[in-house]
């Protein structure tokens, strides 16, 4: 099962994401729609796909 998330707001993700990445059981993939996160720590827009494994 994979759930699309589209995130237009600007806000500091990264560390929330790499944690989430850390515990969810599947993938996090984050295609970058601007600059990139390591260049300013803030997503402008970014689209979030999470495939979720059934357990």
């Amino acid at each position: 099962m994979e759930h699309l998330f589209v995130l237009s707001a600007s806000f500091p993700v990264y560390d929330s994401l790499k944690a989430a990445d850390d515990s969810l059981l599947g993938a996090i993939s984050i295609r970058e729609q601007g600059r990139s996160v390591e260049e300013t720590g803030w997503h402008q827009k970014a689209t979030i796909r999470v495939r979720m494994q059934n357990p």
